[in-house]
């Protein structure tokens, strides 16, 4: 990204996607620091396996492959800015949301996306986790929800409540609310 845009990371990453999705409590996270905003991650797994005991998860800095610092409320943001095209096209969103033909063929996944269906709901998101961090996107589309789950416990923390409360409002949409 840096070669084609001629912008390191971060920077591209506040101007080109926070910004336009008005994430103003979001960032890169490529520099080690501590706000009132930050939660303590949480992690069960040490070098010699798990713990029965939760401790203090060292704290990642973010890249390319994950690790960036955001809200519930800037996660929304982002997922409003996706449907809306203040990100995207039209073009390019729905081209994340089919499934890739270079996904095995039992794992939906688009361009970025996970493809799942919930009692005949499309939702599409992007989970995320390491030791002690954990992040569930879910974004229903022919509807106005979208649920953000976060958890500063291991994987699959955020899953657990994620999927249950996707599965709430699938059904809710199905029955028109």
């Amino acid at each position: 990204m840096e070669q084609v845009s001629g912008e390191n990371y971060p920077d591209y990453i506040r101007q080109h996607v926070f910004a336009p999705a008005m994430m103003a409590d979001s960032d890169p996270n490529n520099i080690p620091h501590a706000t009132a905003m930050l939660v303590t991650p949480y992690t069960k797994l040490t070098q010699g396996g798990r713990s029965p005991d939760w401790h203090e998860a060292e704290h990642d800095l973010g890249s390319p492959a994950g690790g960036a610092i955001s809200t519930a409320e800037d996660l929304s943001r982002f997922a409003e800015a996706l449907r809306s095209g203040k990100l995207l096209t039209d073009r390019t969103f729905a081209a994340m949301i089919k499934p890739s033909p270079r996904a095995p063929a039992a794992y939906k996944y688009g361009y970025a996306m996970e493809i799942n269906d919930v009692y005949g709901r499309a939702i599409v998101g992007h989970s995320g986790g390491f030791p002690g961090v954990n992040t569930e996107l879910y974004i229903l589309l022919d509807s106005p929800y979208t649920v953000v789950v976060l958890a500063n416990l291991d994987p699959p923390a955020a899953d657990y409540a994620g999927s249950k409360i996707v599965a709430l409002m699938a059904e809710k949409t199905k029955s028109g609310q």
